[in-house]
């Protein structure tokens, strides 16, 4: 029990709220920084898997889906081919894991926004101005 009244004393102390309000705008900086670093990354790759696959369906004569290449070694466009499943495979895995870093940074904002709001709002309530 004494945890957990420490714990809501710290909380609601203003150096507790301050606190998760500036570790809130850390994450959600971080949030914005990596979805924007990884944007500029996965783009490009992605354009080039795409630019790899039109040369394959320019040699085949048809439209044919990025999952649905089949590389075969006697293509003119064999290297291509696996190119453009290669780009393809690696851009997926990148937006993966930013998929994966934003959930764990949205939970981690989510977290500090709100005891930083419940700080703030319990902090007149715990710490009682004496007079």
């Amino acid at each position: 029990m004494k945890f957990f009244d420490f714990a809501i004393t710290e909380i609601t102390s203003k150096d507790g709220y301050k606190g998760f309000f500036k570790a809130f705008f850390v994450v959600a900086t971080l949030y914005l920084g990596s979805l924007m670093s990884v944007t500029t990354l996965a783009l490009p790759i992605e354009a080039d898997s795409h630019k790899y696959r039109y040369t394959v369906e320019h040699e085949l004569k048809k439209e044919i889906k990025i999952e649905d290449l089949d590389c075969k070694f006697d293509m003119k466009s064999y290297k291509e081919c696996k190119l453009a499943l290669y780009k393809n495979k690696l851009s997926e895995s990148s937006l993966d894991a930013l998929t994966a870093f934003q959930s764990l940074l949205g939970l981690f904002a989510y977290l500090t926004g709100g005891l930083s709001i419940v700080g703030f709002v319990f902090h007149p309530y715990i710490h009682a101005v004496k007079t």
